[in-house]
């Protein structure tokens, strides 16, 4: 058995007890990682066990101490993820020296908390399909009544049997044949219910309970007749998640997605629809000239970076935009003062500027004076220059402050051999920003990759550098790549989005993601409430019923 192997085993026992205890623990992985450190540190001290020295009898003494205590798997925000105040001590208390405290035999506490959580899914299961059950019935009755009048005796027992509003009325006559009982529709009523005023209700997080006030009141103080109209919660809460299915249906089967769009996502912990129990959302959305577009936001199985390139995968794919979406790289990030920021800040989402944004702000805080700040702020730089990576540094080409000289060195650049698989994370010595070099040296053969995956026509590159203003190709090449968004703003906004509606309106998933859809199209089509706004937008709105 390998040691691989034999830390998964060990890390799967281990967790039943963390899971016996209500707490919180990392991904598999990561804890299998922890106990192969352990593993082959007491390796290499039995390897030099015969060494004598003070400082490996310490190490020694070190690793021994250290066994006693905790192995802590626990999850980084476990103290705030727990719920329960007595788990969230028990945690703490684990981590003291010695360990104080233990497991009981038997957690009734915990017991009937998953006992009640398994009573709650299953009355929200039953709930679930009653609602499916009265849609159903509503799209029966639907059908029946735009039917002619000359329905067959089967129609007529599908009545019977589908509207519980149709009472049977026994005939007066006493031939037998006229005993049969007729069901006697109820005098129709309006429905007042419309798709903008059902976004609407999803948009400000009205209940149907709720709604069913609100139109009452609303239709009086317009004279109109309430009991002449359909007004129900069963009826609003039906027709909303009817509505709901079909506007986000038809979002996704009426999506004109532009030829280059860029993928954003956000993690967030939030709590589970119908349990207590925290899960992952990942807000997903995209955006490119003209267009921006939420995906999903859907629930994971965990927060790791597999978990997370999984979901958007599959989304964009669910979307059939997998061919024309290129994923973003992460925008760089300085935690200090303006006096060195701000300029890189204001111009920040222009991807063209990213490069020589990057390039100009590192090399600033490498010769900042505080040598502290310097030094703290160039290494957490150095960890984001995505911008300056061979694939995406020929994005400069388009800057107007790069000059011509320089982007005469670039091309030149880029004919160079390169590796066909460069690294992930771009690898970049400080040397390069503090000698008297340009972007230059960071483009090889690889920095054409950019070109063809954006589909750009490269004809102008034949030209000097000052006469590409001039050529159409460049322009062109230059609208779509100004069209491209390199902050993460759209993703943040989606974090929102789910963090308003997390648990309000329905506990149902499906409706969840429906839901969300309605309120960013709601959102887009309306975005301020002034009367004016309103008017304009509902007049370049076609209306649906």
């Amino acid at each position: 058995m390998t040691v691989r192997e034999a830390s998964k085993l060990t890390i799967n026992v281990i967790m039943e007890f963390w899971k016996k205890a209500s707490i919180p623990t990392r991904a598999e992985q990561h804890c299998i990682q922890k106990l192969e450190s352990v593993f082959y540190e007491w390796k290499g001290l039995q390897k030099h066990k015969s060494r004598s020295g003070e400082a490996h009898k310490k190490q020694e003494h070190e690793f021994v101490s250290h066994l006693e205590d905790l192995f802590d798997i626990a999850h980084q925000d476990a103290l705030t993820i727990i719920s329960n105040p007595e788990d969230r001590a028990f945690l703490l208390r684990q981590r003291e020296k010695g360990r104080p405290g233990s497991i009981g035999v038997r957690d009734k506490v915990t017991e009937r908390k998953a006992r009640s959580a398994g009573e709650r899914k299953q009355a929200e299961a039953r709930r679930r399909q009653k609602s499916v059950d009265e849609m159903n019935i509503s799209a029966c009755l639907t059908t029946l009544e735009s039917s002619s009048g000359e329905d067959s005796d089967h129609d007529q027992e599908q009545i019977a049997m589908c509207d519980d509003e149709y009472k049977p009325v026994a005939s007066s006559s006493t031939d037998p044949a006229d005993c049969i009982t007729k069901p006697v529709p109820k005098k129709a009523k309006t429905d007042v219910l419309t798709t903008g005023l059902m976004a609407a209700l999803d948009r400000t997080q009205t209940s149907s309970r709720n709604a069913v006030y609100v139109l009452c009141e609303t239709a009086s103080s317009l004279d109109h007749n309430v009991d002449s109209l359909n007004i129900s919660r069963n009826l609003i809460h039906r027709a909303r998640c009817k509505a709901r299915t079909i506007a986000a249906s038809h979002l996704k089967s009426e999506f004109l997605s532009v030829n280059h769009l860029t993928v954003h996502w956000d993690g967030k912990l939030l709590e589970d629809l119908t349990t207590r129990e925290h899960v992952d959302r990942l807000p997903i959305l995209i955006s490119g000239v003209g267009c921006e577009q939420l995906l999903a936001v859907p629930k994971l199985s965990s927060g790791t970076g597999e978990s997370q390139a999984t979901a958007v995968v599959n989304e964009i794919k669910q979307w059939g935009i997998e061919k024309q979406s290129e994923l973003k790289g992460i925008t760089a990030v300085a935690a200090f003062g303006v006096l060195v920021y701000l300029r890189v800040w204001i111009t920040a989402p222009l991807a063209i500027n990213a490069p020589l944004n990057d390039f100009l702000l590192m090399r600033q805080l490498l010769e900042y004076p505080d040598v502290n700040i310097s030094s703290v702020t160039s290494k957490k730089l150095g960890l984001h220059l995505w911008y300056i990576s061979e694939e995406l540094v020929a994005l400069a080409l388009f800057d107007s402050r790069v000059p011509a000289e320089t982007k005469k060195l670039m091309l030149a650049a880029m004919e160079n051999a390169a590796p066909e698989h460069p690294p992930k994370r771009p690898r970049v010595e400080t040397s390069a920003f503090t000698n008297s070099k340009g972007l230059e040296q960071f483009c090889t053969a690889n920095s054409m990759t950019m070109f063809r995956l954006l589909q750009l026509q490269t004809s102008f590159m034949s030209k000097d550098p000052s006469e590409w203003d001039e050529d159409e190709t460049y322009q062109c090449a230059l609208r779509t790549v100004k069209g491209l968004a390199v902050v993460n703003d759209r993703a943040e906004r989606g974090v929102a989005l789910i963090q308003d509606y997390n648990k309000k309106l329905t506990k149902d998933e499906e409706q969840l993601q429906f839901m969300l859809h309605v309120v960013s199209e709601h959102r887009r089509l309306f975005p301020d409430c002034s009367k004016s706004g309103l008017m304009m937008a509902m007049s370049s709105t076609p209306t649906t019923p």
